[in-house]
């Protein structure tokens, strides 16, 4: 096998030269330049019959921009995102885990029979 590689890469890259067999390259045929033709614009002269045609234009209403209801461009979507998903927390919460737990101070714990319980 290593005795036929070198012989199989040769073949290779001699078959792309082998594949032109010596034909050249057709030349392109130049398109014969155009001619240019200059017309000379006559002027007409105006004549006293000329009606002017009333142009009525509508009027421009005025566009107030009004951003109500529309997010602020300039703000990332992934904070806002973020701030959606802690709006929904807070909604979610009891109103004991809306407090921080330093504000509350531990007075004792009770057991009944079914476990312990903090008294705060």
């Amino acid at each position: 096998m290593r005795k036929w590689m070198p012989l199989i890469i040769a073949l290779l890259m001699i078959l792309p030269l082998a594949s032109c067999k010596g034909k050249a390259p057709k030349k392109q045929i130049a398109s014969p330049a155009r001619k240019t033709i200059s017309r000379k614009v006559q002027k007409k002269n105006p004549t006293p019959r000329t009606v002017q045609k009333q142009v009525s234009v509508p009027e421009i209403k005025q566009v107030e921009y009004n951003p109500a209801g529309r997010r602020d461009p300039f703000l990332s979507i992934l904070a806002l995102t973020k701030q959606k998903i802690e709006r929904k927390r807070k909604k979610n919460l009891n109103p004991l885990e809306n407090y921080d737990v330093a504000d509350f101070r531990l007075l004792g714990t009770i057991y009944n029979g079914n476990g312990y319980f903090a008294s705060i």
